[in-house]
């Protein structure tokens, strides 16, 4: 994947996310709406604020690091931001299923006035699929960021990076099992 892809994708899904985030926004300001919406919502906006930081180093606004770079494989990058794309394509089409549709323009609020709980909590078991996989993928791109992000004032203390794997790897498995 060249970086050109890697843009288009992350563009790809800021656009996408962005969408998703007013629609799942209007939905959560009714009364009575599932746990499940607002936690669609945060991994929503917590994934669209960490590609917005990526895109800072892919549009040449911040250069990273060439070490740091080193660091995250090409293949990751294609596989955590496909899995990305087909897990929101997959959001996407659970919300059209339920005629809450954040592909046209202004249906954001016309999907929010129609939305029906019933409808919802019929998909709500593919919803927390969908949650769980985009947790998933957060705590990937996060990680990504981290690296990139990290500055190095020293030659790299590969235990201390270790144990910073283990904590994330254990904050992960922490949110799974809540």
């Amino acid at each position: 994947m060249d970086p050109l892809s890697v843009a288009a994708s992350i563009v790809g899904l800021l656009t996408a996310g962005c969408k998703m985030v007013s629609l799942l926004q209007n939905i959560a300001l009714l009364k009575d709406v599932p746990q499940s919406v607002t936690a669609v919502l945060r991994e929503v906006e917590s994934i669209t604020q960490i590609l917005k930081s990526l895109e800072q180093y892919l549009d040449g606004g911040v250069i990273p690091s060439p070490d740091r770079l080193s660091l995250i494989l090409v293949e990751e990058v294609q596989a955590i931001l496909t899995g990305c794309v087909l897990t929101y394509s997959n959001l996407t089409f659970l919300l059209d299923s339920m005629g809450l549709s954040c592909s046209r323009s202004g249906a954001s609020r016309a999907g929010a006035s129609i939305f029906n709980r019933l409808r919802w909590l019929i998909k709500e078991r593919e919803i927390l699929s969908v949650i769980q996989q985009l947790n998933s993928f957060k705590s990937s791109l996060s990680l990504m960021l981290t690296i990139i992000q990290w500055q190095v004032s020293q030659p790299l203390n590969f235990q201390g990076m270790f144990y910073i794997l283990i904590y994330v790897v254990n904050q992960c498995a922490r949110q799974k099992t809540q």
